[in-house]
């Protein structure tokens, strides 16, 4: 694919339009008749300038987009094949992970399954963490299980807003009930019209 000479000499080319100063209106009070034909002579001369200057970038931009497409297409080209290559190193990298965890838990099971059963309760048996792959990254991700005991090291700690999202949609309905508990401060009641 190519971008047409054509297309590029349209966009690229110097823009030579004739342009006018728009007759200034701001003067005009539209209050009777006479007025509003004037404002609708007005009108019309500028529609007729608007429309040629519409014209006039119309295929520019029909042209434009057409090399954008040209180009987009280009580089996805380019690209594809440095794409798939790299698609397959990381499937390959990919499987070695696989490979690499599933003996891992293989030996787990079977350092698990050597343990007598009437002493692997009482015994804490170390399993050495999964081996650190370089490329690969550890997530940790938190869980509440007790919400008021979280809740009290918030307030001890100073720090609701860091780990609380309010619903506004429970805030603004507070509000909208005037529901005031006396000596509360910590909800505003705001109202607007």
């Amino acid at each position: 694919m190519s971008i047409a000479e054509k297309d590029l000499e349209l966009i690229t080319g110097r823009v030579e339009i004739k342009t006018e100063t728009p007759v200034q209106t701001s003067w005009l009070i539209v209050q009777d008749d006479e007025t509003y034909e004037m404002a609708q002579g007005f009108k019309s001369d500028l529609n007729k300038i608007i429309a040629e200057i519409k014209d006039y970038f119309k295929p520019r931009k029909a042209a434009s987009s057409a090399v954008h497409k040209d180009i987009v297409q280009m580089e996805k080209d380019a690209l594809s094949p440095y794409d798939r290559e790299k698609g397959s190193l990381q499937g390959k990298q990919n499987a070695y992970l696989a490979k690499i965890d599933k003996e891992r838990r293989e030996a787990e099971a079977k350092l698990r399954a050597s343990v007598p059963e009437e002493i692997a309760d009482s015994m804490a048996m170390f399993i050495p963490p999964a081996p650190k792959v370089k490329g690969s990254r550890t997530t940790f991700s938190g869980e509440i299980t007790d919400a008021n005991l979280f809740l009290g090291w918030l307030i001890k700690n100073n720090s609701a807003e860091l780990y609380i999202d309010f619903k506004t949609s429970a805030l603004n309905n507070l509000a909208k009930t005037k529901q005031e508990v006396p000596g509360f401060k910590a909800v505003k009641h705001v109202s607007a019209v």
